[in-house]
């Protein structure tokens, strides 16, 4: 995910993570202990005006096919009434389909105060190399997200389609999407609202022989005391 879109991905999105929050990057997962305001480290938020649908999925190992019905073929005595149907195929395990509507984006506006803040007080030893700063949140108005955990894996959903169904429209609550069967294993979240799915961090990173930066920062602190800067890492949570 972080090398496509250039941000880690919350895979438990309806985690509260909020623009300045102090924490620890985790096996993947941000771990919360502490915050600016707590730090007494003075911030300003910016939101962006615009509204973007986001449409993800990985690439070469996730194929999606719609149909519409025009009888009670598959309406199976769900309660949701079903005329459409969506099929999505993951050829790997760690696939991954991620739909959202109404993203917004969130920054920290004076980041360079904060950066020199942040570093005088590590440099002070008032601020633990390992903690790392969330400086932008990407929030949605709606998300679908499916990430599959089993290689060869099937998943049927049924849909209410009478407005209509689009492969890259699974994100819409309108949809109601409703499972099926399933042959194989994964993590679902249907037409879920008011999520955050995307951040990125903001930590210490200090190169051997060199002065300390903020900047993005990776899981592994220690080895990069030692070696060249790189980008931000990322694990198996994060493909």
């Amino acid at each position: 995910m972080f090398k496509n879109t250039g941000y880690r991905a919350n895979w438990l999105p309806d985690h509260p993570l909020r623009i300045g929050d102090i924490g620890k990057l985790e096996d993947g997962l941000f771990t919360l202990y502490t915050t600016l305001e707590q730090q007494q480290i003075g911030y300003s938020l910016r939101e962006g005006n615009s509204e973007l649908d986001v449409d993800y999925s990985s690439k070469n190992s996730v194929n999606i096919e719609t149909s519409v019905s025009t009888g009670d073929a598959l309406n199976l005595s769900l309660s949701t009434p079903v005329n459409g149907r969506v099929i999505i195929n993951f050829t790997e395990s760690n696939g991954i389909v991620f739909q959202m509507t109404g993203a917004k984006k969130k920054v920290i506006e004076n980041l360079a105060e904060v950066e020199n803040t942040v570093l005088n007080k590590y440099r002070s030893g008032e601020w633990p190399k390992e903690w790392v700063v969330i400086s932008e949140v990407v929030v949605t108005d709606h998300a679908t997200i499916i990430i599959s955990t089993s290689s060869n894996n099937k998943i049927e959903l049924g849909c209410n389609a009478q407005l209509g169904i689009a492969q890259g429209k699974l994100a819409d609550p309108k949809l109601n999407l409703t499972l099926i069967s399933e042959k194989g294993s994964s993590t679902k979240i249907f037409g879920a609202n008011n999520l955050t799915p995307f951040y990125q961090v903001k930590g210490i990173y200090k190169p051997f022989l060199r002065k300390p930066q903020f900047r993005k920062r990776a899981d592994i602190t220690d080895e990069l005391e030692t070696s060249e800067v790189t980008d931000l890492g990322f694990d198996l949570r994060e493909l």
